[in-house]
């Protein structure tokens, strides 16, 4: 489908010109589609009438990965070890929000081809266009002084552990509902 190749086109592209990149595309497979792949697998299952095996599903599988919660606390703790500037989180931050419209633009797609009534796709322009959208808004705060100055001041609010994928908005992947988990929790 053309949303796909449009999706690997940019992951193409940016591990050719920013292959630090390629980490944000890395976070919304594995954390995003690892914690709801099986519900979108069920939709893209009835919207594409699949009636049975793997095919037209095999993108949420995850064979290699036998204990998600598990896998997505090691690898948030490894993006939490990154030593990062402020410059490069942004990046991330807007690669990741490219990543996550790529992903909806497939679905929409889906919507099309199944004959959904007022189906669109949004442009590639459009879902493009959140990296510069945020390397703007980044760059005012970083004129203004409100920046932080590097990704450690931002990404740490006090002792709370935060990956830099946590200023997307939506809730704190390292933050349970009564507490934070702290960087001692994490080592032991």
């Amino acid at each position: 489908s053309q949303a796909t190749v449009d999706y690997c086109n940019r992951i193409r592209y940016i591990a050719k010109y920013d292959p630090l990149l390629l980490l944000s595309h890395a976070y919304t497979r594995y954390l995003g589609d690892l914690s709801g792949g099986r519900i979108l697998a069920r939709v893209a299952r009835k919207a594409l009438n699949l009636k049975g095996g793997d095919d037209g599903l095999r993108f949420y599988m995850f064979e290699h990965v036998s204990n998600p919660k598990s896998f997505k606390e090691v690898y948030r703790r490894a993006l939490d070890d990154l030593d990062l500037e402020y410059d490069q989180v942004g990046r991330l931050v807007a690669e990741a929000n490219v990543a996550f419209a790529l992903n909806v633009r497939v679905f929409e797609e889906l919507d099309v081809m199944g004959g959904l009534e007022g189906a669109t796709v949004m442009k590639l322009d459009d879902a493009v266009g959140y990296l510069d959208k945020t390397l703007e808004e980044q760059k005012k705060r970083k004129e203004d002084g409100s920046d932080g100055g590097r990704a450690k001041d931002v990404a740490v609010d006090g002792d709370a552990v935060k990956c830099p994928f946590a200023f997307m908005g939506g809730p704190n992947p390292h933050k349970s509902r009564d507490d934070s988990v702290r960087k001692d929790d994490l080592v032991s």
